[in-house]
């Protein structure tokens, strides 16, 4: 049985890091894939993830459309962090 506290803990440190590392939100399957996980567990944590606004999906998906204060595309925002936008 998954502890759903802890990893839904470990599927937004999986987000975040995709995020350092490539400037991008990561798909559902790329978080399943890094943590060992199937699919369902991961979207039913970002489901859970989306219910508490730690994250918004994409309307009628389990994929990710913002990460605070991350988006999966263009805005009218830009964040800079160690010399990428």
């Amino acid at each position: 049985m998954i502890d759903p506290v802890a990893f839904d803990r470990d599927v937004r440190l999986i987000v975040a890091e995709c995020i350092r590392e490539r400037g991008a939100v990561p798909s559902l399957s790329e978080v399943a894939s890094r943590l060992g996980a199937a699919d369902a567990d991961v979207a039913a944590a970002l489901g859970r993830l989306g219910a508490a606004r730690a994250l918004i999906l994409r309307p009628g998906t389990s994929e990710i459309l913002s990460f605070n204060p991350f988006a999966a595309g263009p805005t009218e925002f830009l964040v800079r962090a160690a010399g990428r936008d």
